[in-house]
Formats: C-alpha cells, structure tokens, sequence
C-alpha cells in the first residue's frame, strides 16, 4: 500500500493580531501561527519551529507562539512523538521513579525523533508556506526553540540538522549520558560507576553507541558556527546546568556565536526573565 500525503486545514483567530491554521501533512499536525502583515510577497521571513516538553500537550504553549509570531516571522509547533494525538504507549513517557525500567531509552529515542521530524519540517517547508498562502516563499532564517525534552530536541537538532540557523534550548541538557547519571543517583541513591551492572542494564551499549553518534556533546564540531542560546535554572534538578558543564565549557570556546544565561534562583520552568534574555537573543539575529 502507497503511502498517501493528506492534507487538511482548520483556522482559529487567537486575537485580533495572530493567527493559528492546523495543517495536517503526511500524519503529522502543524500549527502555524501568522499575523496578518506577515503576507507580503517582498518580506523575508523567518521560521521559528516550537518544541514542548514530557508530558505536556502542545496546546501549552499556543500562547507563547503567539508572542514569537511577528509580521516576519511565522512560528510552528506540533506534538512531541507519544504525546497529544501521537501517544502510542504513556508507559514510555514515565521516568524510572515512576517504574519504566526503559526511561533512558524511551526518553531519548523520543527527543531524537521529534529533532528528526524538525528535519522533516524543513524538507515540506515550500509546501507549509504555500498552504498558509504566503506570497513569498524567501526565508531569512530557519530556527528551533524548545522548553524541556524539547530543549534536548533543540540541541539535538541543532547538532544534526545543518540547515538550522538557530536554537534556543530551554531548560535542555547537552549531554544525555550525564542527565542519566544524575538521574539514577537522585532514584537509586546509588552512584553509577559503583553500581555498573544495574546502571548498564538501564543504559545498554546499543544506546550508548547512538549516543556516540548523535548526541551534542560529541558533536561540538558541527555546532560551533550558529547562534545558540541555553537558558536554564540555578535550582533546576529535574535538568541540571551542571550536567551540560562539559559541553558548555568546550562550545563556548569554540563558538563565539554561543550563549548561556541560567537563572540563579529558577527550577525547571521558563521564567519572565528567561523570557527577556530569550526576546533579546532573537532580536540580534533576526
């Protein structure tokens, strides 16, 4: 059997000056957020591409989608793989705490995947932009912003994607083998290195060797061109600051184009003044 592009629209007016149309291509649904100046056919426009979080639905951030869509910037998001309309197994989205023996696995495998839909978004994009009858198709800039899991989506796209122009990862981590470690402590009250026949059982080696091969702190080299930005919290223990500290250390000074900001006293959310220093870096690149 032929795989079949279906395409559907839906239209909701979230104020007077934006715009939200679902598209539904290829089984996966868009929404993309516009203002009514953004249709002017001799504009460039940049594209801002919203990752949310575990355990969150993508109507969460319908409203901070709105703020980000400008008269030249068009904003999509759409549901993390196994959440929303896309939840095959809610099993998969639980923790080891929460008693999913697969978490590591499952966790990463589902963050990878939305990255590799980014990718995909990027290839119908002509398509996206026809359907939302934009006059012009010139795009300035191309860019992932992510809160949680989907700031470890942000990052892995930005370390696999080329394409991208830009990333802001909130609250992510870089480093997927470090949040691990911190994990299993903080469940097992165990330390790792201590405990490697149980803490191995719950990374295999078969994960491990993707990890190699795709996570972002062992691909540096193709990040150290592009602007990137890391907001995350001083009190964060869900993801720690202190579990990117080797990636942070080394693309700092591989890329000046790099940024960091952390909240001293924020946990694991997006804070206003997140926010701001995310609103600044945007303004400097688009």
């Amino acid at each position: 059997m032929f795989n079949t592009l279906v395409i559907s629209l839906s239209i909701d007016h979230i104020s007077e000056m934006a715009t939200r149309k679902s598209l539904i291509l290829g089984g996966l649904e868009l929404h993309c957020f516009t203002t009514p100046d953004t249709n002017t056919p001799e504009s460039k426009k940049s594209v801002i591409i919203f990752a949310h979080g575990r355990l969150q639905k993508v109507e969460k951030y319908f409203d901070l989608c709105q703020e980000l869509a400008t008269a030249n910037t068009i904003v999509i998001t759409f549901s993390q793989r196994n959440h929303g309309e896309r939840a095959l197994r809610d099993e998969s989205n639980l923790s080891w705490k929460e008693g999913n023996d697969d978490h590591a696995i499952d966790m990463w495998t589902i963050q990878y995947g939305t990255a590799r839909d980014i990718s995909y978004i990027l290839d119908i994009l002509p398509i996206i932009l026809g359907k939302l009858d934009q006059q012009s198709t010139n795009i300035h800039k191309v860019g992932v912003i992510g809160f949680s899991l989907g700031g470890h989506t942000t990052l892995l796209a930005m370390a696999n994607e080329r394409r991208l122009d830009f990333g802001v990862s909130i609250v992510g981590c870089a480093d997927y083998l470090s949040l691990m470690k911190h994990r299993y402590r903080q469940v097992f009250n165990k330390d790792p290195a201590e405990d490697g026949t149980s803490f191995k059982s719950l990374l295999p080696n078969s994960l491990l060797q993707v990890l190699q091969l795709y996570d972002p702190v062992h691909r540096m080299k193709d990040m150290c061109d592009r602007p990137l930005l890391m907001l995350n919290g001083g009190k964060d223990q869900l993801v720690p600051f202190d579990c990117s500290k080797a990636f942070v250390d080394e693309l700092t000074r591989m890329n000046p184009l790099f940024k960091v900001h952390v909240d001293p006293e924020a946990g694991h959310k997006l804070t206003d003044w997140m926010k701001e220093r995310m609103q600044d870096f945007l303004q400097t690149i688009l």
